[in-house]
């Protein structure tokens, strides 16, 4: 597909839905490694509001979340705004075509977003959701990169390769409890004998969401990113997934990837966080 072209698939309310709880899915499963560990030290709050799920760990993260429906009353979406509030935590929310109106056709409240505004929510971003649904396509390259894959019980041995991609990291306690979860998988890439790149893919269902790619500077524009995103789709739907995705930024050069890979988009949506201050 010419990376100039604007394809969107055509989802219905349902299916986004689907996408933005798998997204929650893997968020869950990293808390729910980290509540694993012993006295709780993340400090890790899973809890549901109606249909609003919420996850909250120590820390300011990207993944202390809210995820709406979107059918939530304005007395449900305070008292998820005053949990953040009362555990300190910074929040963060994804509004997206699904949750944007109440409930679409029969009515077209824009219930969510005014409200969250009206709280003391702040725009922050404009993100974009990716989606496969085939799982060969013709346009797939071939690559003469290795890649090899990890499941949990091969942790350590990730791990010290993982360390030659990004180094300086670290996988403290933390780190290891929350990505090695049941339905993770992680691989590293090699350009020639050196390992060069590190990622990972987390299967919900019949979703499997490609959580993340880094390239050590040193070997980047080798095809690596690609290589590496070919792989997780082709294990993805070995796996009886129906569909392979993820979210980026906008406009530079993993969107570009994910095109030449026959990734479409799937839907844009705002981020929007709030600090833990009273309601206004």
């Amino acid at each position: 597909m010419p990376l100039d072209a604007t394809v969107s698939f055509v989802h219905d309310r349902p299916h986004v839905r689907l996408l933005h709880h798998a997204h929650a899915d893997h968020i869950e499963s990293i808390y729910r490694g980290l509540l694993s560990l012993p006295g709780n030290p993340a400090n890790v709050v899973i809890q549901s509001f109606g249909p609003a799920r919420t996850f909250i760990a120590a820390g300011n993260r990207l993944e202390n979340r809210a995820v709406f429906t979107g059918e939530e009353t304005t007395g449900q979406i305070d008292s998820v705004l005053q949990h953040f509030i009362d555990h300190q935590s910074n929040l963060v929310i994804e509004v997206n075509p699904a949750n944007f109106y109440v409930d679409p056709p029969r009515t077209w409240e824009k219930r969510l977003l005014k409200h969250l505004l009206h709280r003391g929510c702040v725009i922050h971003d404009m993100r974009c959701v990716w989606c496969r649904t085939l799982p060969r396509d013709r346009q797939d390259s071939a690559t003469s990169h290795r890649i090899l894959r990890f499941s949990s019980d091969q942790m350590d041995e990730y791990i010290k390769l993982a360390l030659d991609v990004q180094v300086g990291g670290e996988w403290n306690t933390e780190r290891r409890a929350g990505n090695f979860q049941p339905g993770w998988t992680h691989y590293i890439g090699f350009d020639a004998d050196a390992p060069a790149a590190m990622g990972s893919l987390f299967i919900s269902g019949p979703s499997a969401y490609l959580a993340w790619w880094f390239t050590h500077p040193a070997h980047r524009s080798r095809g690596l990113q690609q290589a590496g995103i070919l792989r997780r789709v082709h294990d993805a739907f070995d796996a009886d997934c129906t569909q392979a995705f993820t979210v980026t930024d906008f406009n530079f050069s993993s969107p570009a990837n994910l095109q030449r890979c026959g990734f479409q988009i799937a839907y844009n949506y705002l981020l929007l966080r709030r600090d833990p201050l009273p309601l206004l």
